[in-house]
C-alpha cells in the first residue's frame, strides 16, 4: 500500500508539475525570457560603458602625453631663454668689468702723474724754505751780540738788581736798542 500510496505521489507529482505547466507555463517562459533579454542588455550596457571608460582613459592618456609634451617644449624654451640671457649677463658684466678696470687704470696714471707734480712743487718749495733759512741764519750770525757786550750786559743786570740802582751804561757798549755787530 505503501507502494501504491508513493506510485499516486508520483503520478500526483507529475500531474501537479503538468498542471503547473499549463497554467504558469507561458508566464514562466515569458518571465525568463524577459530575464534573459534583460541580462543581455544588461551585458551590452556593461560592455558599452567599459568601451567607453576605455576611449576615455585612452583620450585622458593622450591629453596627458601632449600635455607632457607641450611642458617639455616650454621647458626647452624657458631654460634656452635663461641661457641667452645669463650669457647676455655675463657678456655685459665682462664689458662694465674691462671699463671699470681702464677707469681705474686711467685714474690712477692721472693721481700718479698729480702726486709726482705735487711731490716736485714740494720739494722745488723745501729748497726755497731751506735758502731762506740759510740766509736767515748768517743774516742773524752777523746780527748777534757779541760775548763781551752780552757779559757787559749781564753784569750791569746782576749790579741793578743786588743795589737797585741805575748806574750808567759802559762807553763801549752804547746801545740804541738794537744789538751790535759782532
Amino acid at each position: 500500500m505503501a507502494d501504491e500510496i508513493e506510485g499516486l505521489g508520483d503520478e500526483s507529482g507529475d500531474s501537479i508539475d503538468k498542471v503547473r505547466e499549463i497554467l504558469f507555463g507561458a508566464q514562466q517562459r515569458k518571465a525568463d525570457q524577459r530575464f534573459g533579454d534583460i541580462k543581455q542588455e544588461f551585458e551590452r550596457q556593461i560592455s558599452a560603458s567599459d568601451d567607453r571608460s576605455e576611449e576615455a582613459r585612452r583620450g585622458i592618456d593622450r591629453r596627458i602625453e601632449l600635455m607632457e609634451t607641450k611642458l617639455v617644449d616650454e621647458m626647452k624654451k624657458l631654460s634656452q631663454r635663461l641661457d641667452d640671457s645669463l650669457a647676455s649677463f655675463r657678456k655685459e658684466a665682462d664689458q662694465s668689468n674691462t671699463q671699470l678696470r681702464d677707469s681705474l687704470a686711467a685714474a690712477e696714471k692721472s693721481l700718479q702723474s698729480e702726486i709726482e707734480a705735487q711731490a716736485k712743487q714740494t720739494q722745488a718749495r723745501l729748497a726755497d724754505l731751506k735758502a731762506d733759512l740759510d740766509r736767515a741764519a748768517s743774516d742773524l750770525d752777523g746780527d748777534k751780540t757779541s760775548r763781551d757786550e752780552l757779559g757787559g750786559y749781564l753784569m750791569e743786570l746782576g749790579m741793578r738788581l743786588s743795589s737797585d740802582l741805575v748806574p750808567s751804561m759802559p762807553k763801549k757798549a752804547k746801545s740804541d736798542g738794537q744789538p751790535g755787530k759782532k
